[in-house]
């Protein structure tokens, strides 16, 4: 017998070597889809590991949220009330610097009406024939005594022209330092 073989032997052996090559072409494909699948899902499981992580953490982020806005429900109304004392404050504030620009104003009004006074004693002092008999009254009655008596007097003679008298030197100038009680 010849080796030739026929058409027909030829066309079942190239068959059977396609089936071959069809059925190792399937596996190949078959595993080489489950490897890619298993590495797919090892990431579609990690996803989904992560997935709940994070809703883990929205839940655990919205629970503080919630805590937290009822933390500041309730101290809302403590919040305005010291809104409205800080705003009393500021008001206070100005008042308070508006106060203490008109006593300075004032403080300086009262150093140049002391200063016509001759604080200082720098004014030339002149004797007269009279304060023999002054000198005597005031040590029996007072000096501040005859000061007032004299300046009621006059101011009821003459209420413009009239001499006024205050207290002593000494204590304008305590005063104006800040001190109280004078001299």
């Amino acid at each position: 017998m010849s080796e030739e073989l026929t058409r027909e032997q030829v066309a079942v052996h190239l068959r059977e070597i396609a089936e071959a090559k069809q059925a190792e072409l399937y596996y190949a494909y078959r595993d080489a889809v489950l490897a890619h699948d298993a590495a797919l899902r090892a990431k579609i499981e990690a996803l989904e590991s992560r997935l709940k992580e994070s809703e883990k953490a929205a839940y655990d982020v919205n629970g503080t949220i919630d805590s937290l806005q009822a933390q500041l429900a309730a101290m809302a109304p403590k919040l305005e009330t010291l809104g409205r004392d800080f705003t009393e404050a500021m008001i206070y504030t100005g008042q308070l610097e508006r106060t203490n620009a008109d006593l300075v104003q004032e403080r300086d009004r009262l150093k140049e009406a002391l200063e016509l006074c001759d604080p200082t004693g720098e004014r030339l002092i002149i004797m007269a024939n009279e304060d023999g008999e002054v000198r005597e009254l005031c040590e029996r009655v007072g000096y501040g005594a005859v000061m007032d008596s004299a300046a009621r007097q006059w101011r009821k003679k003459d209420h413009i022209g009239a001499c006024t008298v205050g207290p002593c030197v000494a204590t304008v100038q305590a005063a104006l330092r800040g001190e109280t009680g004078g001299a």
